[in-house]
């Protein structure tokens, strides 16, 4: 199964603007690609703001630092998932931490 991009309308669209032609549907593989692609850069960039967060002065910066970390990494968490966890693991694990599947089940 091929990822499409989609207009609103159901019009397939071109990623870059309107006017352009539609791009090739991604094959599955070509869809993993560009996941792990995105949960690594964001990942990276989680990890970039929270050593900004302990060397900003400022309460109110530091709060928008945590904010866009927090962003950064449900990002990386959502792409991850769609993968089956092949990068980091699940969801639960990108949020609450790597030994939260090791916790047990309800």
């Amino acid at each position: 199964m091929a990822t499409r991009i989609v207009a609103p309308g159901g019009a397939p669209t071109h990623p870059q603007g309107a006017g352009k032609a539609p791009r090739a549907v991604y094959s599955p593989e070509q869809t993993r690609q560009a996941l792990r692609y995105i949960t690594a850069k964001a990942d990276t960039l989680s990890h970039l703001l929270m050593q900004m967060t302990q060397e900003v002065e400022n309460i109110q910066h530091e709060y928008r630092l945590h904010a866009c970390e927090a962003l950064a990494e449900m990002i990386a968490a959502a792409a991850d998932t769609a993968l089956n966890g092949e990068c980091k693991g699940g969801f639960e694990d990108w949020i609450y931490g790597a030994d939260f599947g090791k916790a047990g089940a309800a």
